[in-house]
């Protein structure tokens, strides 16, 4: 595959989430824990798997982030 800017962008970006359930399903696999972040060099959009921080900081009560904080 010999592409270049723009389109290097959206094939990268179409094999990480192309791939990303396979790699979910053998660290559940492996380690009986489903994954939902990966922290690393990759970029923020990339980090959170499935969603499931951003859902869950949009559907926090209130009052459950003023305590933590």
């Amino acid at each position: 595959m010999f592409l270049d800017g723009v389109l290097w962008a959206a094939a990268c970006n179409n094999a990480f989430a192309d791939h990303l359930p396979f790699f979910a399903a053998a660290i559940e696999h492996l380690t009986g824990t489903m994954p939902f972040y990966i922290d690393g060099p990759q970029r923020e959009s990339r980090r959170d798997i499935f969603g499931l921080i951003a859902e869950a900081h949009q559907t926090a009560h209130p009052r459950a982030e003023a305590v933590s904080a």
